[in-house]
């Protein structure tokens, strides 16, 4: 599992850097020629430093015997405390750096050690602290990789109750649409009946216009006809006129016949005038029938004028109640209509705010979804990665575990034989 993780190699100058961070050594005590040039002492002091700083123990810790050891040892004096020391050491490098997944480390790269192999165990081992170093910040990452999660739950909830919402609020506008639609369709339908009852009434007074006409003409025509029959009368008065003077004539002429007989034939012209005076009398006759008749119309026509007179006056006062009833109809309809329309402005006003604002927390839910989800696969993509290289960690500390305890039962077993010997 270790193979399949690569170790970078950092620069000599930040090795240096980060060497001294962790191991608080002096630029005096640590230069870049000693990782340029490295040295059994120099590395001796770098690595017991780091594996202090990796195990959190001290020096003696790492490069004593545990007291139990010693105390199995007969002959102490045959253990050499810098060998087991550095016996021990080594086998604590070995377990660091296979925890910073490097398994090649032998007891040569500390007795004589190179300038590549010393740049890339430092490089594993400073990689490695900067990652136990962050593993702090990694792990507050976890925490809010799962608060993330939680509120990204949470938002998708809103989210599932904003799109409820969102249906909800267009089957009410649907609901307002139709009610916009309905009464509108009432204001028109009662501005039709309004237009037509006018129009019925525009068209009632029109018919008594009509008729007002024709009885101002017959009027007109009666009128005419009441000048003829002046004439007439004045006619006639001058034929009984006429008739007076025959009369005179016809006594002047029976005087004569007696008298003389020449005037016969003046008589014959005079009876003949009497007859023409008759039929003119007769006509005469006809024409005061006549004349009766039409005073007695001309009555019935001048009854039936002051009757007009007072229809049309009565009209007149009808048509100004008409007027002034559709003056005030006309006020109402167009009060009804201003309050309707701003009414309907109030609601599409309402309704474009809503969705306005509908869209503006849609747009900012999204927002936040689409940053959540990058961020939840970011943060999921480095648990991944964590949670893998802390199995490896694992594995890797189990098994040198169990290297030192074989190690150190072997070494015990060594430790015996040399008492024994």
């Amino acid at each position: 599992m270790n193979n399949s993780i690569k170790t970078p190699l950092f620069p000599e100058q930040e090795l240096v850097d980060w060497v001294r961070q962790f191991t608080n050594l002096s630029a005096s005590e640590l230069t870049l020629n000693d990782i340029q040039k490295p040295t059994y002492e120099k590395m001796y002091v770098v690595y017991s430093c780091l594996l202090c700083k990796l195990l959190r123990s001290s020096h003696e810790q790492n490069t004593q015997l545990p007291l139990s050891v010693l105390e199995t040892i007969t002959l102490q004096d045959c253990c050499i405390d810098s060998a087991a020391g550095n016996l021990l050491l080594m086998k604590m490098l070995k377990y660091a750096l296979h925890i910073c997944a490097v398994d090649d480390f032998s007891e040569n790269d500390l007795l004589s050690p190179s300038r590549k192999r010393t740049r890339k165990h430092l490089s594993a081992i400073c990689n490695f602290l900067h990652y136990y170093d962050n593993l702090s910040i990694l792990n507050s990452i976890t925490d809010q990789v799962k608060n993330h999660s939680v509120k990204v739950t949470t938002l998708q909830n809103e989210k599932a109750v904003l799109k409820q919402r969102i249906s909800v609020l267009k089957g009410k506008k649907k609901e307002d649409h139709m009610a916009i639609q309905e009464i509108n369709l009432a204001a028109l339908k009662a501005k039709h009946q309004e237009v037509a009852s006018v129009k019925v009434d525009y068209s009632a007074s029109v018919e008594e216009k009509k008729r007002e006409v024709e009885e101002i003409q017959n009027f007109l025509i009666l009128a005419k006809a009441s000048k003829s029959i002046s004439q007439a009368r004045a006619a006639l008065e001058e034929r009984v006129l006429r008739k007076k003077n025959l009369s005179v004539k016809e006594k002047m002429i029976e005087n004569l016949i007696e008298n003389v007989p020449s005037f016969l034939t003046m008589i014959q012209e005079v009876q003949t005038d009497m007859a023409q005076c008759k039929s003119i009398l007769s006509a005469i006759e006809e024409m005061k029938e006549k004349s009766d008749r039409i005073n007695y119309t001309i009555q019935e026509i001048n009854a039936d004028m002051e009757s007009c007179k007072r229809l049309i006056s009565l009209n007149q006062e009808s048509n100004m109640r008409a007027e002034a009833r559709k003056t005030k109809l006309q006020e109402d309809f167009m009060n009804r209509k201003a309050i309707q329309e701003k009414k309907l402005e109030n609601v599409v006003s309402k309704m474009e705010k809503k969705q306005a604002q509908i869209n503006i927390v849609k747009a900012e839910v999204q927002n936040e979804i689409d940053k959540e989800i990058a961020e939840e696969t970011d943060h999921q993509n480095i648990i991944k990665q964590l949670e893998a290289k802390k199995e490896s960690l694992e594995l890797m500390w189990d098994r040198y575990l169990n290297e030192v305890m074989l190690k150190v039962e072997e070494q015990n077993k060594k430790l015996l034989i040399l008492a024994s010997i």
